[in-house]
């Protein structure tokens, strides 16, 4: 599994004297924290929990690399027509028909 660092705040010179007299006993601190470690999260943490935890993987495997989509084309609005004579003036519409009535269809 992956490791993380604890860090504990502790009287400097307890700590001296802890690491002088485990060293005289052949002991390593590091080793020692570890084992306590193990008994408090044994004491602490469900077993099915702990069933859990230690049953997974070491490590995901890594995914591998997605392939990019290619983007998509947005929809172009058509295009406005132009005023071929001075492309800087907005066209302008032709003339409506004139609307013609005849005689027949007005009633007095």
């Amino acid at each position: 599994m992956k490791q993380t660092t604890v860090q504990i705040s502790f009287e400097a010179e307890k700590l001296n004297a802890l690491k002088q007299f485990m060293g005289l006993k052949e002991a390593d601190l590091t080793a020692e924290l570890n084992g306590l470690m193990d008994r408090l999260y044994e004491k602490y943490v469900p077993h099915s929990v702990r069933l859990y935890i230690d049953g997974r993987p070491e490590e995901e495997p890594p995914r591998p690399p997605r392939q990019p989509r290619p983007a998509r084309k947005a929809a172009e609005p058509p295009a406005a027509p132009v005023n071929q004579a001075n492309p800087l003036v907005p066209p302008v519409a032709p003339p409506a028909a004139p609307v013609c009535h005849s005689p027949a269809q007005e009633t007095p």
